[in-house]
Parts: C-alpha cells; sequence; structure tokens
C-alpha cells in the first residue's frame, strides 16, 4: 500500500523529567532504557524511562558540560567538562576511567570512533584520544574559529566537521588532514547528522537553515529549508532514517519526513505542552519514540503514533 502523502502522523508527550538546576545541553543514549543528560549546572544525570524523575547523579563539574559521548563496546562514558578535559567513567561501576587536560576553553562535542575519541574545541582544534592508553594520537587546527560539531560517516569512516566559520570539512580519522571543505552556511554550523547510506550530510545552522548535501568528489547542495525562525541547535534522523527531528532557539522541536524534509509537526509549547525556551538537544530513543531537552531545565518524552 502506498503512503498517504498528505497524512502525517500524531506526536504525544509521554512524560517529562525535571531535576537540573540550570539549562541542558546534552542528550545520550546509554541502554534499552536509560538515558543521560547533562548541563550548565555541571551535573551529569541518568535517567530511566520506566520512572521518570528518578534521576541519578553520576558526575559533577564546577562548569558547564556541553558534551557527552557513549561508548556502548566499552562502557566507557566521556563527559567534556569546559575549561578543564575529558573525563572518563565507566557506566555500569561508575568508577573513574581516566582524565585527559584540554585546556581553558569549551569542548563542543565528542565523538567516539572504535577506541578513539574525537573532541572537538572552541580553539578550532581538532584531537584524537585514544580512551585506552588516554594518549593524544594526532591533533589538528583547521580553523581559528570554534569547532561545534563532529559527525563520522557509516560507510567509509571520513569525519564531518562543523566550524563557527560557516564551514564544514571531510577529515581522515586517521591522522586528521582535511580532504574536502566548502562554505556550507551563513553562520556557525551548530549540528550535522550523515543519512544512513552515508552519500547524504545534513547541517543545521545559527542562519536557521536545514541543508542536505551529496557528498561525493563533488559537493552539491541536494535542498535547503528555512527551518526555524532562530538557531538550529541540534538535529537527529531516527534509526531506521525515517524520520528527522530538529530543535531551535526559537522554542521548537520540528518533526520532518527525512527523504524529501517535508515538515510533519511542529511540537511547541501552546499547542503540544513543549518547551518555554530555547531547545538545545533531541535523541532518538527508538524509531518512534524521542527525547528532547533545553534552557527550560526540563527533558520531554515524545511519541509517534500511527505512522502510515
Amino acid at each position: 500500500m502506498e503512503r498517504d502523502p498528505d497524512y502525517r502522523p500524531m506526536v504525544t508527550r509521554l512524560a517529562q523529567y525535571e531535576g537540573h538546576q540550570d539549562a541542558i545541553y546534552r542528550l545520550e543514549w546509554i541502554s534499552q532504557q536509560k538515558f543521560i543528560s547533562a548541563g550548565g549546572d555541571g551535573m551529569v544525570v541518568e535517567w530511566s524511562l520506566e520512572e521518570p524523575d528518578q534521576g541519578r547523579l553520576i558526575a559533577k563539574s564546577e562548569g558547564s558540560v556541553y558534551s557527552l559521548a557513549h561508548n556502548s563496546k566499552a562502557g566507557i562514558l566521556a563527559v567534556g567538562k569546559n575549561n578543564d578535559g575529558i573525563q572518563f567513567i565507566e557506566v555500569r561501576s561508575l568508577k573513574d576511567a581516566g582524565f585527559v587536560k584540554t585546556g581553558a576553553m569549551a569542548i563542543y562535542d565528542l565523538l567516539w570512533v572504535e577506541d578513539d575519541l574525537y573532541v572537538g574545541l572552541a580553539d578550532g582544534s581538532l584531537v584524537c584520544i585514544n580512551h585506552q592508553t588516554l594518549k593524544t594520537k594526532a591533533i589538528q587546527r583547521h580553523s581559528e574559529k570554534s569547532l561545534r560539531c563532529l559527525v563520522c560517516n557509516p560507510v567509509n569512516g571520513l569525519i564531518a566537521a562543523g566550524y563557527s566559520d560557516c564551514v564544514i570539512r571531510l577529515i581522515y580519522k586517521d591522522g586528521l588532514e582535511c580532504l574536502n571543505q566548502w562554505k556550507a552556511h551563513d553562520f556557525s554550523i551548530f549540528t550535522m547528522a550523515w543519512e544512513p547510506n552515508g552519500e547524504f550530510l545534513l547541517s543545521g545552522s545559527r542562519d536557521a537553515k536545514l541543508k542536505r548535501w551529496r557528498v561525493d568528489e563533488l559537493i552539491q547542495l541536494n535542498k535547503e529549508v528555512n527551518a526555524h525562525l532562530f538557531a538550529i541547535n541540534h538535529l537527529q534522523q531516527s534509526p531506521d532514517g525515517r524520520y528527522l527531528i530538529t530543535c531551535s532557539m526559537d522554542k521548537t522541536v520540528k518533526f520532518w519526513e527525512a527523504s524529501d524534509l517535508k515538515l510533519l509537526r511542529v511540537l511547541d509549547h501552546s499547542r503540544y505542552g513543549g518547551h518555554k525556551n530555547s531547545v538545545n538537544r533531541v535523541l532518538w530513543i527508538d524509531n518512534l519514540t524521542f527525547a528532547s531537552a533545553g534552557d527550560d531545565r526540563k527533558i520531554s518524552i515524545w511519541r509517534i503514533s500511527n505512522p502510515n
């Protein structure tokens, strides 16, 4: 049966989590029923889908935390402590698994590729750290502007790095040399995601535009959407690749058909009980369930019902 092109699935808020004392900047999936949040209060908190509001504090930083990354194979959580460094934690036991200093600057993103952690820093540096040795394997600074986001191509292993100089750079994971680069937006690039086939790259920016790029020998803009009123803080595609969610400084979460970037729902406070302030992060839990968090210090869990 063909899909009705005018059909729009419903989205319902299932639960809301509270407990943070400042804006939430990061959500990270840990296991089938658990996820982790972190933010401006420096608290790293584990939550259970089965017990809303029963958070467990697993780490505390003196400063804000902009970045988390979970290595599911090793069971290690990397926590980016701004103006300090990277703390490694064994998630199951909560034991300290090491620390690497990165200097007095913001740590904007962390990306695991097998046993290596890639770190995006405010001075534009990209650092590769091996978590077993806690040694820096490589470091490159391709821009003097901040490195805001990192994503790894699921097919060829190339890392796409988005910078505040409006440029996306394709970087080899070994040695961190730059393969290609292009000006992608008018302002800082805050978020990116590779589509599952590795052929297309999605990007979102402070210019509020959502773009899809065909990435091969030639970089081609496949589609551009004026997606939000203000900065797109984060975007993420569902595990099956069917849907896309974006969140913004305009206080909304938007729900899209990934194949053609067709807008399906605008999840705001007045109609859906969404966030009252900037929404900073989204996280897919499964193909029909996702979370969102933002400056209102709250985490919402959403469920898609009756997909066509």
